[in-house]
């Protein structure tokens, strides 16, 4: 139940990552940041999975509200409120935050910005022509982009550690580490595919268009490659560099679809976004449940069904995406076609660049990190960074929820324990509880976005996630159905986040730097992965399962708090 609500929670935050992109970043920069703080986080909750504390993990997610990680995901929230919209006299063009009203950025990038990407006072009161997108191809073929992205990734994140301990037999804390490692990985090939991204865009050696297309489909065949190589491969240590490539290579689309609702739209790249996630959550919810229903006695024959299938995903989405993926603004867009200069920049790329050198050279004068812009950038990677977590600790607390451990009687009598029961298939519906929730707000959190400002409902969906997470422990222990529940909030909020941040995005990233700040701060991703499966079985080992959730819920809390209350960081 608990699963399913923080799956409410977090949805949220697809729909916002777009509309936070549009106000912020750049064209050139609006790949790369994005994803990389989500693997983040997968890289320090893996290796924690396997952990002698796992018990305590979930705990220690709570704690973040007394001071652990909970707390930090309430605090980021909080601090993405007021870092991104500060506490400002409010008039009617402040009700979104942008480079127009935002009182502390620079005049040199404040030009810089709107000369890139347009007036944005027409930004308000957006009505989304409902109709063209449902029917554009090219909406679809993000769509189709996103349902391969997360049947391979919700795979990876639910499943790799149950894989790797029953391939391999290792100890919670070993295969927390080794899980976390392909996330390390990521995180540098974001940061590569961001810049290449833009770099190749502004040298003009590709348009917009191939870029998306060729950073998505051979990435996918890339990763259906590797996946193949796993099956056929006993060699544990060349599982594992498998491994790493497989999920190495799913950097490379977020320079590819997922930014591509800002080629396409820019001021309905929210609810675009929403849309594609709404449905390629669905990925999320049956891949862990595929999985558990293939996975029964644990063998190896059976996990490599489970590959194959990912695998032949991975093709499928290949194929859709190389026909129908497209990188200019379309005719349905009529707001954004009368911003002149989004449109130059797209069909004339050179003479725009010229256009813009003076506007450019004066912004490069600004120290990098007076630069609000890059403020917005790290902001959403801290809030991508602490979903991840709330979401991913949870695959690896499972592992020590169910885990059979030898306990001796008074008599000497040594006997098996089980603190929950619960088989496969009902570890597969858990573990995808949160996806339940989380499609339900995906484009409601994208429409949110556009009308009240991405940074007001990425802050609120993240804060709100930390703060479910810290009634996991009691509802797990209540009843299956309250955890269940529990989760699906958790998704029902955190499902608001990711659209809001591609209406931070359209305000903020010059056309030609969405793709490295995009993929910078969705680095968050991964770190906040690597995070969880690295602390969560530590956490878990020490101080028991509870703890995870403990630590991780009150440490974001904290964050969100002290900001909201006392001022941003930066």
């Amino acid at each position: 139940m608990y699963p399913v609500i923080i799956g409410l929670i977090i949805p949220e935050r697809v729909p916002k990552d777009p509309h936070i992109a549009v106000k912020f970043a750049t064209t050139t920069a609006q790949t790369a940041g994005d994803v990389k703080m989500s693997f983040h986080g997968c890289l320090i909750s893996l290796p924690l999975e396997r952990s002698p504390i796992l018990d305590k993990m979930y705990f220690f997610s709570a704690s973040a509200m007394k001071g652990s990680a909970s707390g930090l995901s309430l605090i980021t929230r909080s601090q993405t409120i007021y870092q991104i919209h500060p506490n400002v006299p409010r008039t009617e063009d402040h009700k979104i935050a942008n480079p127009q009203v935002d009182p502390f950025i620079t005049e040199a990038e404040q030009k810089y910005i709107l000369s890139s990407l347009g007036d944005q006072s027409k930004d308000k009161n957006i009505k989304h022509p409902w109709k063209d997108i449902l029917t554009s191809t090219a909406v679809w073929a993000i769509t189709v982009g996103c349902i391969t992205a997360m049947w391979g990734s919700f795979t990876f994140q639910t499943q790799l550690p149950k894989f790797l301990s029953d391939t391999y037999e290792q100890n919670l804390d070993v295969t927390g580490i080794i899980a976390a490692v392909p996330y390390i990985l990521v995180v540098g090939m974001l940061l590569l595919s961001g810049y290449l991204a833009d770099w190749v865009r502004v040298k003009g050696y590709l348009t917009t268009g191939q870029v998306r297309r060729y950073f998505t489909c051979f990435a996918y065949l890339a990763q259906m490659i590797f996946l193949l190589l796993i099956i056929y491969t006993i060699d544990p240590i060349w599982n594992t560099v498998f491994i790493c490539l497989a999920v190495g290579f799913g950097a490379f689309p977020w320079s590819g679809y997922a930014i591509n609702s800002l080629d396409l739209a820019p001021s309905h790249a929210s609810v675009i976004k929403g849309l594609a996630t709404t449905i390629g959550t669905f990925s999320g919810i049956i891949s862990p449940i595929v999985a558990g229903y293939i996975v029964t006695d644990k063998s190896r024959e059976q996990w490599e069904l489970v590959f194959y299938i990912s695998a032949g995903v991975y093709f499928i989405g290949s194929l859709f995406c190389w026909i129908f993926i497209r990188g200019n603004i379309q005719p349905w867009a009529k707001i954004d076609l009368e911003k002149l200069e989004t449109k130059k920049a797209q069909d004339e790329p050179e003479k725009y660049i010229t256009k813009l050198y003076r506007e450019y050279q004066e912004d490069a004068k600004v120290p990098f990190w007076r630069k609000r812009r890059y403020h917005v950038v790290v902001m959403v990677f801290f809030g991508l960074f602490n979903l991840l977590n709330l979401r991913i600790n949870l695959s690896v607390g499972i592992v020590a929820m169910t885990q059979k451990m030898n306990v001796t009687l008074e008599n000497g009598t040594i006997i098996e324990e089980q603190e929950f029961d619960w088989d496969s298939k009902e570890q597969g519906f858990i573990l995808s509880s949160f996806f339940y929730g989380y499609i339900t707000t995906q484009i409601l959190g994208g429409y949110l976005a556009s009308r009240f400002g991405g940074h007001l409902v990425f802050g609120m969906g993240i804060g709100l996630t930390a703060a479910l997470a810290l009634l996991i422990p009691i509802a797990a222990k209540t009843h299956i159905a309250l955890f269940y529940a529990t989760r699906i909030l958790q998704g029902i909020v955190g499902g608001t986040a990711y659209p809001s941040v591609l209406v931070i995005w359209a305000q903020w990233a010059p056309v030609y730097e969405r793709s490295f700040m995009g993929n910078v701060a969705y680095t968050g991703n991964f770190v906040g992965i690597i995070a969880a499966m690295l602390v969560s079985g530590l956490i878990s080992v020490a101080w028991g399962w509870e703890n995870i959730f403990y630590f991780f819920g009150k440490a974001i809390y904290i964050l969100h708090f002290k900001n909201f209350v006392f001022g941003p960081i930066i």
